[in-house]
């Protein structure tokens, strides 16, 4: 069995209004080559809620849990985590106003690094080896396997995947919906560093620069513009099945037609 873990990007083909999936994605094209899998993506989640959903149900579902052989796992923005601070409880706005001190540079840094980190604490508790997507957020590249054992990117840009053809890409986007939130005022009033908001500043036109991307290209992502449709999403399955370690634990699943 395959559990695959996510934001919108991995929930599958949005509709063109409304938040309705109107193609499963991922779950039709495991179940067309006879492989089982569950999907328990949230749409608008954070890193942080898809590492909580991965945690909560490793940990309740040992039915499930035994027979789960990888988890694919699409990443997302990094500053949607702020979220997770968002409420008063356990003193967690005063655990955020010290995390913001740092300034934008080092927060976006230790924030995506995080996403890793947490993923590799679940490996190193259940054993089982987590395959990453760079979906609404390009992925890190790790050249040293050994730096996250357990946690491998086999996607590192889906984007770029799809409109260049290579899934590697130099300078990753790691946050595409920044600009108009309230994040950008909350890390303004944070970032004294001029060079902070410079980087910010970045970040906001790569990410405008990506969502045009998206709307530039409709046969991949329409009906709703800033989603793959169901013909990306196979582009992307066939791509990711083909790699040599997941295809390991295609053949060790079993029932692999």
């Amino acid at each position: 069995m395959i559990l695959i873990a996510g934001d919108s990007w991995g929930a599958g083909e949005f509709q063109e209004v409304g938040d309705g999936i109107s193609h499963p994605g991922f779950l039709e094209y495991f179940d067309d080559i006879g492989v089982n899998a569950l999907n328990i993506s949230k749409p608008g989640g954070s890193n942080f809620d898809t590492y909580e959903s991965l945690k909560n149900f490793l940990m309740i579902n040992y039915h499930y849990r035994k027979k789960i052989k990888g988890i694919i796992v699409w990443k997302t923005e990094w500053w949607r985590d702020y979220r997770a601070y968002n409420i008063n409880l356990f003193n967690s706005l005063a655990v955020l106003h010290e995390e913001l001190k740092y300034g934008y540079s080092s927060l976006k840094s230790r924030w995506v690094e995080r996403f890793y980190i947490r993923l590799n604490e679940l490996y190193n508790f259940y054993h089982i080896p987590f395959y990453v997507i760079g979906g609404c957020s390009d992925a890190l590249w790790f050249d040293n396997k050994n730096e996250y054992p357990g946690v491998n990117v086999i996607c590192q840009s889906a984007t770029n995947l799809l409109l260049n053809s290579d899934h590697r890409i130099n300078n990753p986007i790691l946050c595409e919906f920044v600009a108009n939130n309230e994040f950008v005022e909350i890390i303004k009033k944070y970032s004294k560093n001029p060079g902070d908001i410079s980087e910010l500043l970045v970040d906001i036109d790569l990410g405008n620069n990506r969502i045009k991307q998206f709307k530039d290209a409709p046969e991949l992502f329409y009906p709703d513009g800033i989603h793959p449709n169901r013909t990306a999403l196979k582009t992307l399955f066939d791509f990711i099945v083909q790699d040599s370690d997941f295809k390991k634990v295609l053949t060790s699943e079993q029932d692999l037609l």
